[in-house]
């Protein structure tokens, strides 16, 4: 993995100068393939040098290489003469700064580093990019730590929902991971006195934020009441719960009966 020098300077991780933060840090990966191991992680393809430990160090090597594009490194603008190429005085195109770690990342990828360029920064003959070349390298950089998570959410769930876990009776038990940020309640600020209220991405927040609270209750309070009755327990009836209102209204679960003029529903 290529991993031999931690001393480069790099823009996504920190590195741990204390002696103590290193014997923490080096405790923590012990305790990680520890746990891995337990999981049932296949720990050459899975978990190092053909899993997430390869992931983590292309995004390492990716954060060594650093970008350069017509006047600023690493987002940074920097003087005229500091970008000159050898003696044509011109300014240097979109790319890695540093190529020997822009080729250690390639290699782990199973690509040439110019594949690898044309997939963070795009073709050097558009010049109708918005994102500068850093913001390519984070967008990059971003999809790979969220392949890594979903690759460790995927292989938690298969090892949850093995055969081998099962409740205390004859109920299989199928677990999941899920991941969530609830967005919480977007309440419409009355800014000026024309104001028109929420916005529609404020009802798409407030419809995500009541979806995860009916989650939160089918996954928790109504899997053990169906656990329960499964063992033939007695649990109070969760014949009153109804979903949140925006979900129940947004999904058009239910109709609502319209009043006559004469009183009859």
């Amino acid at each position: 993995l290529f991993l031999t020098d931690a001393n480069e300077p790099n823009l996504f991780m920190t590195k741990l100068h204390r002696p103590e933060d290193r014997e923490a840090a080096r405790g923590y990966w012990i305790q990680l393939c520890h746990d891995a191991d337990l999981l049932g992680f296949n720990m050459d393809d899975e978990w190092l040098t053909g899993g997430i430990a390869r992931l983590l160090a292309i995004i390492y090597h990716l954060g060594c290489a650093g970008c350069v594009e017509d006047g600023f490194i690493n987002g940074s603008q920097v003087e005229e003469e500091d970008l000159e190429d050898d003696d044509d005085g011109n300014t240097t195109t979109r790319g890695f700064m540093y190529m020997e770690p822009a080729h250690r990342a390639a290699y782990l990828l199973n690509c040439s580093v110019e594949q690898l360029s044309m997939a963070v920064f795009g073709s050097p003959d558009r010049g109708d990019c918005e994102l500068s070349a850093l913001d390519c390298l984070r967008g990059f950089v971003q999809g790979l730590y969220q392949t890594v998570v979903d690759t460790l959410v995927m292989i938690f769930n298969r090892c949850l929902s093995s055969r081998g876990i099962t409740g205390s009776g004859n109920v299989p038990v199928v677990a999941q991971v899920l991941l969530f940020d609830p967005a919480g309640i977007q309440a419409p600020l009355a800014k000026t006195r024309n104001s028109s209220g929420a916005t529609f991405p404020d009802l798409l927040m407030n419809y995500a934020n009541d979806r995860i609270g009916k989650l939160f209750h089918d996954t928790t309070l109504g899997l053990d009441e169906a656990r329960m009755q499964a063992e033939s327990n007695r649990v109070p009836s969760s014949r009153d719960f109804k979903p949140l209102p925006l979900s129940y209204t947004a999904d058009g679960d239910h109709l609502v009966p319209m009043t006559q003029p004469n009183g009859m529903g």
